[in-house]
């Protein structure tokens, strides 16, 4: 298959499984957020609103919507996003698998199902594009440590912790890449400006209702969640979300930096 089909099969995959992070609205239309407003998720989002701020605010974020990001740092990040898909995808499995409603079985199994298409797809469409390392020598490549802190992170709170907490890891990697989409596509003056982005092509294939659906749909069922919890669980659920928020930042920063471990295993 060439390159552009592989990207056309690679595009609906990802609107099942990761969050809105880039959408054009039609003139005249005004955004409303993914999530119900006074919901669980709207409280989650709002008590890390000092750090969505910062998220903003960062050179990663800032460069790539000058344009001015060099290919070697957005390389490095689609690499260790990458990685990190390929462990994501084993907890979006988990919590289908443990799945305590319908609706959540029925989601996550979905973008279980889909994540292996994502994860290669964005392999061999931008990687292989981008990327001056070799497929063998990508194939070596180690999650940094915030990627590999981030999936440990999640990992254990789908083996030990209640479903509702574990759900909680996920959600930031809908919402807040939901609202920074948004604020990336609202920083191009024009579709003739996008069009001559040095990333419009990665920009617009993280865009579309589908990404935006999907978040809806998480928010949903993590609302949900939350109005079935106790008080402790909820607690427990926000503090998830606050820490999985962390990552996000920590996550394009890490790529910012070319973080990575202080010492070799040999």
């Amino acid at each position: 298959a060439s390159r552009v089909q592989k990207r056309e099969h690679f595009i609906p995959a990802l609107e099942q499984i990761l969050p809105a992070r880039m959408s054009t609205p039609e003139a005249g239309v005004v955004r409303v957020e993914a999530w119900e407003t006074g919901g669980f998720t709207q409280q989650a989002m709002d008590s890390v609103a000092g750090m969505r701020v910062k998220i903003k605010a960062m050179p990663f974020l800032s460069e790539l919507v000058a344009g001015t990001l060099s290919p070697e740092t957005f390389a490095h990040y689609l690499m260790q996003d990458h990685l990190y898909l390929r462990e994501y995808g084993k907890v979006l499995k988990g919590l289908a698998d443990k799945a305590i409603t319908p609706e959540a079985k029925e989601n996550m199994s979905r973008a279980a199902e889909n994540i292996t298409t994502v994860e290669g797809a964005l392999h061999e469409t931008f990687l292989t594009e981008l990327s001056v390392l070799s497929a063998e020598e990508r194939e070596k490549v180690e999650a940094s440590p915030t990627c590999q802190g981030y999936t440990d992170f999640q990992q254990t709170l789908l083996a030990s912790a209640p479903y509702e907490v574990a759900f909680a890891s996920i959600m930031p990697c809908y919402t807040i890449y939901c609202e920074v989409g948004r604020w990336i596509e609202s920083n191009a003056p024009s579709v003739e400006a996008l069009d001559a982005h040095p990333y419009a092509r990665w920009i617009r294939t993280y865009g579309g209702d589908g990404f935006e659906q999907a978040t809806a749909r998480a928010a949903g069922i993590f609302d949900n969640l939350a109005a079935a919890a106790s008080d402790e669980t909820r607690a427990q659920m926000l503090r998830t979300f606050q820490q999985a928020a962390r990552f996000e930042y920590m996550f394009w920063d890490s790529a910012y930096t070319n973080q990575a471990w202080p010492v070799a295993i040999n």
